[in-house]
């Protein structure tokens, strides 16, 4: 069996080269002279000082489309998840997130690592939902001797699932019984635009 990668390697070197357009991921873009042109022509200022007026003025507008009070400029999708999961999860908690998550598969263990929180894991259908049976089903109670679910997280859209988006009523339907349990929801939006 020819995995896709290998395929992918053949397209890619064939002369059909230049009508391909490699969409496997963002890692494996570069960018165009134009895009060159206006990173080097942007304004740019100290970032420790918030003097970076483009870093600002695109937190403002990722704000304001996402609804939110204020947004937070990072340098990756799993960068922003380590930053959500900790300051959502108190170290010894646990996220409940799907098997087929990005956090879960490809994000290094990093929450577990840098702070101390458990992954529940169950199992994503077909688009990357976790449904609200799942869980209601892994919420595990207030005891002593394990950790407390203190997170939901889905993705949206779905990486290893295909990238199909998940509709309102799927995630309204999980958030509201994240936060009938007192517990946030948290959305892996690394691909929501």
């Amino acid at each position: 069996m020819v995995s896709i990668t290998d395929t992918i390697s053949l397209i890619m070197n064939s002369e059909d080269a230049m009508k391909i357009i490699d969409l496997r991921s963002d890692t494996v873009t570069h960018p165009t002279p134009d895009m060159r042109k206006a990173m080097a022509d942007a304004e740019v200022g100290d970032d420790v000082f918030r003097d970076d007026p483009t870093t600002i003025r695109l937190e403002q507008k990722a704000a304001e489309l996402l609804g939110m009070e204020s947004a937070l400029f990072v340098s990756s999708g799993t960068q922003g998840n380590l930053v959500a999961l900790l300051s959502h999860v108190q170290r010894g908690g646990e996220v409940l997130l799907g098997d087929k998550s990005h956090i879960y598969l490809n994000e290094g263990g990093g929450a577990s690592a840098l702070g101390g929180i458990g992954y529940n894991v169950v199992n994503n259908d077909s688009r990357g939902m976790i449904f609200p049976e799942q869980i209601l089903d892994a919420i595990k109670t207030v005891d002593v001797h394990h950790s407390r679910s203190s997170l939901v997280a889905l993705e949206n859209t779905h990486n290893v699932c295909g990238g199909l988006p998940l509709s309102a009523a799927d995630i309204d339907s999980v958030g509201e019984v994240a936060h009938k349990n007192n517990m946030p929801l948290h959305i892996d939006g690394a691909r929501i635009f």
